[in-house]
């Protein structure tokens, strides 16, 4: 019999990371490091739930997080401008269909409780095929709500099969051409070739890495300021966020910070003109969450060169691949890269107030859709179900890891009390040495 608790912040969860981890699947966007990161910047201004499931040992057996969406609706956290990708069930993948049974009877059964109640669930960041999400969604389905799949846009995969040399060789002739030269432009061919003004820098401890994401920032939103946009990292809170998430994965070996380096040839001075921020997963695979060049140095195309030697790196490294992430940036066609559709799931309850907000934002979205087309707009692509969970795309999804030691992991179960049902514990209580707040069932 699995028990569901219902917690409105994260810390007794994150207590236990190494078992939130084990239930991540090796991807770094649903590892503690990740999300904790972004509680502690974002969690006081959101009201979040995570819907968790404990096996009959009370052991951690999948999660669903959550936030609060307007006054009656719930959304995956870190969403937004975060762009968090492979959004999924936190369950391993033997355990899914029990968990994700579990968290839609508990969501279905209290979509009209004051405190829990909702009328819609936004899901953004689905990778196409994902099975948690399949698994969630079918649940939903049986259950006569409904749902609409959408996308607009993709996520891109370029997977690494043999060495670089292979990639070469099977690349146009113009294309090898290029790669070739790249690598001796930015000084990594090898001592027979002489030293140049560019070279490869990778952020190797925590002074190297602050100061190296903070020259990220400033080219990202040089950039996007640009081009009238405020930028990602507009909000103070979110450089905040990436670079505590970027400190926590160093450590643990899944931080990946390259640059590509000019050196001045009279004066000597060294400046980044481009850098990528990575986060590896555990299957080897190199994510590409963030980057920023510097345009001043455009005719040497630094963007490019960088990539050149990162796709290098993956593929001396024994990396499965390297995943640029949602996006459809030109660039990443021309590196040959693999579409993944970034699905967003919309349910609605199955409720008045539910099916009522269902046709309601039916008939918005078919009016923006005739809008977009008179104004010569890319419509928003919608799927069905077949189309968004097509099993061909799990070879492009990142292979599932088990945790490889367990008797590292802290066996401590967390606090439940004895009585059934779940307790709603306040958020403000999240962030403070000890939660004073007296329980039904426990010893105030």
């Amino acid at each position: 019999m699995n028990t569901i608790i219902a917690y409105r912040h994260a810390d007794s969860l994150f207590e236990h990371s190494s078992k939130w981890d084990a239930l991540a699947c090796g991807i770094p966007f649903r590892q503690s490091a990740w999300l904790h990161s972004w509680c502690q910047q974002f969690g006081n201004d959101n009201e979040l739930l995570f819907i968790t499931v404990l096996d009959d040992n009370e052991d951690i057996f999948g999660v669903l997080p959550l936030q609060r969406h307007g006054q009656r609706g719930w959304k995956t956290i870190a969403g937004e401008s975060v762009c968090t990708d492979y959004v999924s069930v936190l369950a391993r993948p033997e355990n899914l269909p029990v968990v994700t049974e579990a968290v839609v009877d508990f969501l279905i059964e209290n979509a009209t409780d004051p405190r829990l109640g909702w009328d819609q669930l936004l899901f953004d960041g689905i990778s196409a095929g994902d099975p948690g999400m399949c698994d969630l969604l079918h649940e939903f389905e049986r259950r006569d709500t409904a749902i609409r799949l959408t996308s607009r846009m993709n996520t891109w995969f370029l997977p690494c099969r043999g060495d670089w040399d292979d990639f070469v060789e099977s690349s146009s002739r113009r294309a090898r051409r290029r790669h070739r030269s790249t690598i001796i432009r930015i000084g990594e061919a090898g001592p027979d070739h002489p030293k140049t003004d560019l070279s490869i820098r990778i952020a190797w401890d925590e002074k190297t890495i602050t100061q190296t994401i903070e020259k990220l920032i400033e080219l990202h939103q040089r950039h996007w300021q640009s081009q009238g946009e405020t930028g990602s990292y507009a909000d103070p809170r979110m450089k905040e966020f990436v670079l505590s998430a970027a400190l926590k994965a160093f450590p643990e070996g899944h931080l990946f910070l390259p640059s590509l380096i000019h050196t001045d040839a009279n004066t000597g001075e060294e400046k980044i003109i481009a850098t990528q921020l990575h986060f590896a997963g555990d299957d080897g695979r190199l994510y590409c969450y963030s980057t920023g060049v510097d345009y001043d140095f455009a005719n040497l195309k630094p963007g490019s060169l960088l990539n050149t030697f990162i796709i290098k790196y993956a593929h001396d490294h024994g990396c499965t691949g390297v995943d640029y992430m949602r996006g459809d940036e030109e660039y990443k066609r021309r590196l040959n890269a693999h579409p993944i559709p970034a699905i967003h799931a919309t349910v609605s309850a199955p409720t008045l107030r539910g099916r009522c907000r269902s046709v309601v934002d039916d008939m918005l979205f078919r009016g923006k859709q005739i809008a977009r087309a008179k104004l010569n707009r890319p419509l928003v692509k919608t799927h069905s179900f077949e189309e968004a969970f097509d099993r061909t795309y799990r070879d492009l999804l990142p292979t599932p890891i088990s945790p490889t030691n367990d008797s590292d992991q802290d066996n401590t179960p967390p606090d439940k009390p004895a009585q059934e049902g779940p307790v709603i514990l306040p958020f403000s209580s999240a962030y403070t040495p000890q939660c004073d707040l007296p329980l039904p069932g426990l010893d105030s």
